[in-house]
């Protein structure tokens, strides 16, 4: 029988803080800097929460808690591939933020990026984000509750996104992947063959 993943093996449980956060309405002048047109300064705050710290190196004894198999690095023996999956997850939301201002981002990047079959940005892949981002909400399934209150100017009451919730604190979780970076490029291509890999489920 394969193993689980519970709080106990899981490789970053010891990273989980939880903290209470008031989330931002994105309207108007509440807007956060993760929105707004597409530019530089706003590729560069989306990139800063995953691009540098994306894949992390686990011991053999951690991956074999694993429910699921995973690959070695090669070059450093004894190390495995894993990616904590919020950093996919805020990948596949900048996808998605870049897809929809294909306009834009075509003069960034290859137009290449933009094929629908195989590009990074194309229907295929950004369909593939929009329900990994669908499972990763339904997933967490964060009960806080969302509001209604009077607004005058609308003359009706509207919803309030703006209210707290108890989050687990992403900065210390960023710490945890900081920690357990890949020392090594994890070169796909590369087959190894007779590879120990950890049993579990594919």
């Amino acid at each position: 029988m394969a193993p689980k993943l519970t709080p106990s093996t899981a490789p970053a449980q010891d990273a989980i803080h939880y903290e209470v956060k008031k989330f931002h309405r994105g309207f108007g002048d509440k807007k956060t800097a993760y929105q707004g047109d597409p530019s530089p300064e706003v590729d560069k705050v989306w990139k800063s929460l995953y691009n540098e710290i994306g894949i992390s190196r686990l011991s053999r004894e951690q991956a074999q808690l694993l429910p699921n198999r995973t690959y070695p690095f090669i070059g450093d023996e004894g190390y495995y591939i894993a990616e904590l999956a919020v950093f996919h997850q805020l990948h596949c939301v900048n996808a998605i933020r870049i897809a929809l201002s294909k306009d834009y981002y075509q003069t960034v990047f290859s137009l290449e990026e933009f094929d629908d079959a195989q590009g990074s940005y194309g229907r295929d892949h950004i369909s593939h984000c929009l329900d990994a981002v669908r499972e990763a909400i339904m997933c967490a399934s964060d009960i806080s509750v969302i509001t209604w209150q009077w607004n005058d100017q609308a003359e009706k009451a509207l919803g309030h996104g703006d209210v707290l919730h108890t989050c687990r604190s992403f900065e210390k979780i960023k710490e945890w992947a900081a920690e357990n970076q890949a020392l090594v490029d994890f070169n796909a291509d590369v087959f190894v063959k007779g590879d120990p890999v950890v049993d579990g489920v594919d």
